[in-house]
Order: structure tokens, then sequence, then C-alpha cells
């Protein structure tokens, strides 16, 4: 029991991680010049965040494992890319 309770922590860290990771590189291309470029970055990144809500809520009771640094970025982003 504690041996897989263990694996599910390496691996929600490891998705976290791996998440953080993906959601800096997906900020990163909102910024692109070309709209279409723009448009599938912000695709891209609501599913990352529709999985990492759906892993947060059911391995950490809800709580969210994002910093506001993070967070604050993403609304940024996401303001900026309601004019387009």
């Amino acid at each position: 029991q504690q041996q897989t309770n263990k694996q599910t922590n390496n691996q929600s860290i490891t998705t976290i991680m791996s998440s953080s990771v993906s959601i800096t590189a997906l900020l990163k291309k909102t910024e692109h010049y070309d709209k279409d470029e723009r448009y599938m970055a912000t695709s891209d990144l609501c599913e990352v965040l529709k999985r990492q809500s759906n892993t947060d809520g059911s391995n950490s009771g809800g709580s969210s494992s994002m910093d506001s640094n993070t967070e604050q970025r993403i609304c940024k982003a996401v303001l900026r890319l309601l004019h387009d």
C-alpha cells in the first residue's frame, strides 16, 4: 500500500513538473507573430490546464499545485489574446 502511494505521488510530481515546462513553452508560443500559432498554443494550454486540474482534484483534494507567478502569466496571456 505504501509503495503504491509513493509511486502515485512520484507520478504526480513528474506530471506537475512536465506540465510546468509545457505551460512555460505554450505561454511563449502565445506571443508568436503568427495568429494560427497563437491560437494553437492557447488551445493546447487549455488542454494542459484541464489535465492538471483533473490531476489536482483527484490527488490533492482539489488544491492547486500551480504557483501564483505562473497563474499571473496565464491570466495576462489570455487577456492579451482576447484582442486577437
